[in-house]
């Protein structure tokens, strides 16, 4: 499913290199939009305009970027946080060409309800993300991914049992995993296997 555009308002930006921690003092962040149509253009928006479209779009919806008087489409190619306060410190917005296809990661969103858990499996998703290629105004928020298939224990749903929606084509390998049912015992064992590792390792 197609959603709607979000709006981000940004300004061209003056200050570079050390100079912009000023701007984050003043609860702005810094990015810089780029593409072959626009070449690399500094701008600075709202740190809260920032984080929303950073968790409502991810790096896989389209975004109508409102530079001064121009709306430029773009994708969030990378948003950057401080270590240690874990606070947005810039953001890299690609202005991409409506017209050419482009290759994203989409969230995978598990759907419907699978005999094999009802009868005390446990549903293991592999995979978060489906690497896609489109047009940028064809990019679904999600693939969703019916369970109900899902009927006896060690049963697997992949990327070649889904069908992409249209004009979209998968990239990610088609025997990838996206979710599997294990029963209730192997599932445990798997369980008590990564926390060994995981104490081991410390």
């Amino acid at each position: 499913m197609l959603v709607e555009r979000l709006v981000l308002q940004a300004q061209s930006r003056q200050l570079k290199g050390k100079k912009v921690k000023r701007l984050l003092r003043l609860g702005l962040i810094p990015a810089v939009v780029f593409g072959k149509d626009v070449g690399s253009r500094p701008t600075q928006l709202a740190e809260r305009d920032a984080l929303k479209a950073v968790h409502q779009a991810g790096t896989s919806r389209l975004i109508n970027l409102q530079v001064d008087s121009e709306t430029i489409p773009v994708l969030i190619r990378g948003a950057y946080f401080e270590p240690t306060t874990h606070r947005l410190h810039h953001i890299d917005l690609w202005a991409v060409p409506l017209r050419e296809e482009v290759t994203v990661s989409v969230p995978v969103v598990l759907t419907g309800e699978s005999p094999a858990v009802r009868a005390g499996g446990v549903l293991i998703q592999q995979l978060e993300a489906i690497e896609i290629r489109s047009l940028p105004e064809q990019i679904p928020d999600a693939i969703h991914v019916d369970i109900s298939r899902l009927e006896r224990f060690y049963d697997a749903v992949r990327v070649e049992d889904i069908e992409p929606p249209p004009g979209v084509r998968f990239v990610t390998e088609p025997d990838t995993v996206i979710a599997v049912v294990e029963p209730p015992q192997a599932a445990e064992e798997a369980e008590a296997e990564e926390q060994a590792e995981a104490g081991s390792a410390e």
